[in-house]
């Protein structure tokens, strides 16, 4: 992701103009969705992207790819660097 690009988006929040995002706003909401993540279940962000597989951290590992895909327009690669600069197909196993 080089530079800042922006992206047209239909969601108005109810003003009825299209919004001009950027894709530093679309990955500063993967981040906030990382940090949520991390508080419900109680770790660290350094623990959820690091390298462990414990159960509970691939649990909200799942949780927060899960969110990021539903809820941003980020890429699985995008994801993947954000959840510990994993590789895209890391992230396609983690969400079957």
């Amino acid at each position: 992701m080089r530079g800042v690009s922006e992206i047209n988006c239909a969601v108005c929040g109810g003003t009825g103009r299209i919004q001009t995002i950027t894709t530093a706003d679309v990955m500063r909401a993967g981040k906030e969705i990382l940090e949520e993540t991390a508080v419900k279940y109680r770790l660290s962000i350094e623990a959820m992207v690091g390298p462990s597989r414990h159960k509970t951290l691939v649990a909200a590992r799942r949780e927060a790819a899960e969110r990021m895909r539903d809820e941003t327009s980020l890429t699985l690669k995008a994801i993947g660097l954000l959840i510990g600069r994993r590789d895209h197909s890391t992230i396609v196993n983690l969400l079957r």
